[in-house]
């Protein structure tokens, strides 16, 4: 994810969030999209990175037994 910034202030006084983008990442976004879903947010994005801490924590004992057993 890159910020680009580009802040404006409105004529009102609010001020608009400056734009982010996934820049050359875009397919990459496709794993926080829940099925049927064409937009996701912050929460999205944890829940993934969690369940993705998880699966490799998971992996991690049988990684380790394959390399015993190699050695």
């Amino acid at each position: 994810m890159y910020n680009i910034g580009h802040a404006q202030t409105r004529k009102d006084g609010s001020v608009e969030a400056p734009l982010v983008t996934v820049g050359d990442d875009l397919n990459s976004i496709a794993q926080f999209l829940a099925p049927g879903r064409d937009s996701y947010s912050a929460v999205d994005v944890v829940r993934s990175l969690l369940r993705l801490s998880a699966d490799r924590a998971e992996a991690a004992p049988q990684t380790e037994s394959l390399l015993a057993a190699t050695a």
